[in-house]
């Protein structure tokens, strides 16, 4: 894919005449590496998949239906409101605590541990019961000003409701009669969180009721913490944008990965192994993981998303990878040029030519053992490249489930009715 410089065009976006600003410079900053997954791929076969992926366009991809709205949010977004916000509460808070569970903080926290390396004022809860952790962030909570971010479309999310009640004792002891100036809701304008809300007074940011929370990141939800955490915004935007411009052809690189995976799964490979050889890229594929899984996952059918780091893993997984059953297929991510850094002990060139000789090399061994590699090839990271990644596998994620036959955008089981009542006789 190509980044571009900026030039106003016509289009016409699932059956709506809008003016977008797209580029033109050529540079490519994404690349769709499939050689190492030919063999296992059909040409007549791919051909009609393609034909089923135009149908799905037409059939499915619009943002007016349920749940769909995501698609054409970046249109809609008002990123100013958000760091006008951002900019008041910084004068007086240093750290924000952000509470909310699955797309209510996978995004967020993908952005910031990749753009924000040296982060430290953006916290999550709720995404574990580990009270060694809340016991740190509620101390540095009594030392410095924070503010609270609560994320939750119902307002009935129970790990977010839990520890809701616990910080809104730290705000009120700290804080006395403007404890719930340092809240801001993030939520549906319906339900519980949200008349809360407005009975005392809390700042509301809101989520469409047409959007869930798994294609929620380039909404309010994901993009508060991030401006919270220095992130520019504005930038993640205009990549997602691009990312539609791209998409006005359906027959583009985010179809042809859902045909690949729906291929590969026809042909029994269960498992998808996403696999990255940089830290700090794990919390994307956290995402990616919560983001196939939920809307995949249904009707006994569905992909299994699954991680490796390399070259970590190849020294512990790698031996299952290369020997173990052949249910498994690998989508690698590779970024070319990652962060420049200034020390004079790291020869960054030859960093660079190990990682590609580890990828490549992994990659033709599996490859040539019974393991297809699908491999995504990032020239860099910055705000505008991963504004076009959330969107481009928001989209890639509802074309695979659609060609499976499932509904990408609901979640008829959550807990189990056992397992929720058993929650609410113990509270």
């Amino acid at each position: 894919m190509k980044k571009l410089l900026k030039q106003t065009k016509y289009i016409n976006f699932f059956n709506k005449h809008i003016i977008i600003i797209i580029n033109i410079k050529g540079v490519f900053f994404m690349n769709l590496n499939t050689s190492f997954v030919k063999p296992y791929i059909n040409n007549s076969k791919f051909q009609e998949y393609e034909k089923s992926i135009e149908n799905i366009y037409k059939q499915h991809i619009n943002p007016s239906f349920p749940y769909s709205e995501w698609i054409d949010y970046p249109f809609k977004i008002k990123t100013r409101e958000i760091l006008n916000y951002i900019n008041e509460i910084k004068k007086e808070n240093k750290i924000m605590i952000v509470l909310g569970i699955g797309g209510s903080y996978l995004g967020a926290k993908a952005a910031i541990d990749m753009l924000s390396l040296e982060n430290n004022n953006v916290y999550f809860i709720g995404p574990s019961m580990d009270t060694v952790f809340l016991d740190k962030v509620l101390k540095l909570c009594e030392k410095e000003d924070f503010v609270l971010n609560v994320i939750s479309k119902s307002g009935t999310t129970m790990e977010t409701t839990m520890y809701f009640e616990i910080f809104k004792k730290v705000l009120k002891n700290k804080y006395e009669e403007n404890w719930y100036k340092h809240i801001c809701c993030t939520t549906s304008n319906i339900g519980k969180l949200y008349e809360t809300a407005i009975e005392n007074n809390y700042k509301i940011f809101y989520l469409p009721e047409n959007i869930g929370g798994r294609f929620s990141v380039l909404s309010n939800v994901g993009l508060i913490p991030m401006a919270f955490a220095g992130i520019n915004i504005e930038e993640i935007i205009e990549g997602s944008k691009e990312a539609i411009y791209h998409l006005v052809n359906p027959l583009n690189d985010t179809g042809k990965y859902a045909i690949i995976r729906n291929m590969l799964y026809k042909n029994d490979y269960k498992v998808e192994m996403f696999v990255s050889y940089f830290p700090y890229f794990n919390s994307f594929i956290e995402w990616l993981k919560q983001l196939f899984g939920e809307s995949e996952g249904k009707n006994l059918k569905g992909i299994l998303p699954s991680s490796l780091e390399y070259p970590k893993d190849l020294h512990s997984l790698g031996q299952y990878m290369q020997e173990g059953e052949r249910i498994v297929f690998e989508t690698q991510f590779m970024i070319k040029n990652p962060q420049h850094i200034e020390n004079k002990y790291i020869d960054e060139k030859y960093f660079k030519k190990v990682r590609n000789a580890i990828s490549i090399g992994t990659a033709k061994a599996h490859s040539d053992g019974g393991v297809p590699v699908i491999i995504f090839e990032i020239e860099k990271l910055d705000s505008y490249t991963l504004g076009y990644l959330f969107y481009f596998f928001e989209m890639s994620c509802a074309l695979s489930a659609y060609l499976l036959g499932i509904n990408p955008f609901n979640q008829p089981l959550f807990y189990s009715s056992d397992f929720s009542n058993h929650l609410s006789c113990n509270h």
